[in-house]
């Protein structure tokens, strides 16, 4: 042990101090929400402004998605709302944990949403499909995208010891 400590000192000393490449600062493309048009969308919406018709909608769905009013996007999920609003107005008991809102996707228990958007996972079922594990479907929404370069990978020849 102590003698393959003593060999790793041995060539980093004679390898000499390895440098860095430059910091690159990521490219960032901020999302290009179509607020009237996403709107527009909403089943019951009167001529409210968009973040008024949202702000309904998230505090509808709050029941079922916590924190779903952080997102800066607008949350676009497997979700009849429509149903989901009619048996919440209704008193339905089960409406806040029943899946038959979701279609063939089942819910998991991971829902974040926040500044940057939301991301959701669920289960899909009733696909057909080979897999003999369940197929997760990862939803994401996002206010921006970042994007590095590739790596450089251009070959250098190393001077000699």
């Amino acid at each position: 042990m102590l003698k393959r400590a003593v060999l790793v000192s041995l060539a980093l000393l004679v390898g000499g101090p390895v440098v860095a490449g430059a910091m690159e600062s990521p490219v960032i493309t901020l999302s290009d929400v179509n607020w009237h048009a996403a709107a527009a969308t909403l089943t019951g919406r009167t001529t409210e402004p968009p973040a008024a018709a949202f702000a309904a909608l998230n505090a509808v769905t709050a029941k079922r998605f916590t924190g779903i009013a952080k997102s800066a996007v607008p949350v676009l999920l497997p979700f009849d709302v429509d149903a989901f609003r009619k048996d919440t107005s209704g008193g339905s008991a089960d409406a806040v944990s029943s899946d038959k809102y979701f279609g063939r996707f089942h819910p998991t228990k991971f829902f974040l949403p926040g500044p940057a958007g939301y991301d959701a996972t669920f289960v899909g079922s009733g696909f057909d499909s080979h897999f003999d594990k369940p197929i997760v479907i990862e939803m994401t929404g996002a206010a921006f995208v970042y994007a590095l370069d590739g790596p450089n990978n251009i070959e250098k020849e190393l001077p000699p010891p």
